[in-house]
């Protein structure tokens, strides 16, 4: 069939990233070692990182009418990625996340503005797909889009991707129409209770979810690398070794990877092995721009070379 497009529902922000040594306590200033200021947003990310694999990916969401939409919306057309689905909300300000970076590990403060004043407009250009192509969300958008996006690409045959991130309880509605749930550890068992460490854990959980109407659950484990679960099979793929600069922008670099792969007509095995070379990838880098690899960049990851540069 070749290669077939990708939709993606997901929010769009203006990142703001400090490095730290310690995090402050209450009423403490402390001094950043470090300050960078990129484009982000769960939603942009994944387009992104799905971009630089040269999926053909639909961006739907919104920014604010204000100098960062401008901003994002210059850049979008900068790496060549279409701005025609982007509502520009005159009266709110476009998404903001503040992110304080220690050790490799961040913390994340969300302003959600333009992501959460959408309309049911972003979804249109749904309503006239042709089968076969993808459709891909995750919730740093309103659940009331995402689950009318879901039902709309599934009722016109569009493979469906929910990313649980953030994670919410109140999903089971919308679970009948996901193809795939892309989850980490911690988001699966604030949906199940079940905190998965190993393959017993990943299916215990997924016969809990199937009960709800899910196909396939995708459980990312960090270090302990990747389950994928259906009715049929189970998928193992260990992690890859590295020395992780930052994992800010590793679970979209996976989910981008992911879908790209499977966009292109690659095995689930196949999918999976990439899309985990690609978040490796991305704990190299410090912030999320940088982060999203091209196919040469995360196929030297898969053949040990770690390619940094």
């Amino acid at each position: 069939m070749g290669e077939r497009e990708i939709y993606v529902l997901g929010s769009i922000n203006v990142d703001l990233m400090f490095t730290v040594d310690n995090i402050p306590q209450a009423g403490e200033t402390l001094h950043g070692l470090d300050y960078l200021e990129n484009l982000g947003g769960k939603g942009l990310n994944q387009v992104r990182a799905m971009h630089e694999l040269g999926a053909k990916v639909v961006m739907l969401g919104a920014v604010g009418g204000d100098a960062m939409g401008e901003k994002v919306l210059a850049s979008l057309r900068g790496w060549g990625i279409s701005d025609n689905y982007i509502e520009v909300m005159s009266h709110v300000a476009t998404g903001l996340a503040c992110i304080i970076r220690m050790r490799a590990e961040n913390r994340i403060i969300l302003h959600a503005g333009a992501n959460f004043a959408m309309t049911e407009k972003v979804l249109s250009p749904l309503l006239a797909v042709k089968p076969g192509g993808f459709f891909l969300a995750q919730l740093e958008v309103p659940y009331s889009l995402v689950l009318m996006g879901m039902k709309v690409a599934k009722t016109n045959g569009l493979t469906t991707i929910l990313n649980l991130a953030p994670a919410r309880l109140d999903v089971q509605d919308i679970l009948p129409y996901v193809d795939y749930l892309i989850v980490n550890q911690r988001e699966l068992e604030l949906l199940t209770t079940i905190y998965p460490r190993e393959e017993v854990d990943v299916q215990l959980a997924f016969t809990q979810l199937r009960q709800l109407g899910l196909q396939r659950l995708v459980v990312t484990l960090g270090a302990g690398g990747v389950l994928y679960v259906d009715a049929y099979q189970t998928i193992f793929v260990p992690s890859y070794r590295i020395d992780a600069v930052d994992t800010t922008g590793a679970g979209d670099a996976f989910v981008g990877a992911f879908v790209a792969t499977l966009a292109q007509g690659s095995s689930m095995k196949d999918a999976l092995y990439f899309a985990n070379a690609a978040g490796a990838y991305a704990c190299l880098h410090v912030g999320v721009e940088q982060a999203m690899g091209k196919r040469e960049d995360i196929k030297a990851v898969m053949k040990g070379e770690k390619r940094d540069e």
